[in-house]
């Protein structure tokens, strides 16, 4: 419980602009595990250079912190099955793993997190990381390689 109070202070920074954080979020988890980008379709063909402007990795970004935080920072976690996260190609071909590295990473460059927020929000994120991964491999839907976005 004491991880989430942590991240929960961190989170208001995250508030503060849900689309310049989940936009930073974004294009470091497209220029760090390149493959992402081709997972999500909207972005398939876009250059580094266009994403950087596109109003739409802004809003998909901030998309998935507003489901991050609708999942983690109650000090539990949301049932999945009641959250249906914008992550759904990530979820499903590799370990969300890469999201959450990519988010931990820009909270303290962005937010300045010191290294025991920056643990707490690492502990915080493998148990959501778990808890997606389970979710979607345990759902026939999902186990069958469909994808709901």
């Amino acid at each position: 419980m004491a991880d989430f109070n942590q991240v929960l202070k961190c989170w208001d920074a995250v508030q503060v602009d849900y689309n310049g954080m989940g936009r930073a979020v974004l294009l470091r988890l497209f220029h760090d595990y390149t493959e992402t980008q081709r997972l999500l379709h909207k972005f398939l063909t876009a250059q580094q250079n266009e994403l950087v402007t596109n109003p739409a990795v802004a809003a998909h970004g901030a998309l998935v912190l507003k489901k991050l935080v609708m999942v983690t920072c109650d000090g539990t976690l949301t049932p999945m099955n009641c959250v249906v996260l914008p992550l759904t190609s990530l979820c499903l071909h590799f370990p969300s793993q890469p999201l959450s590295d990519a988010t931990v990473k820009v909270m303290g460059e962005k937010v300045g997190l010191e290294a025991d927020d920056q643990a707490s929000m690492r502990k915080v994120m493998d148990v959501t990381v778990t808890e997606i991964d389970g979710y979607y491999k345990n759902d026939p839907y999902w186990s069958q390689g469909k994808v709901k976005t």
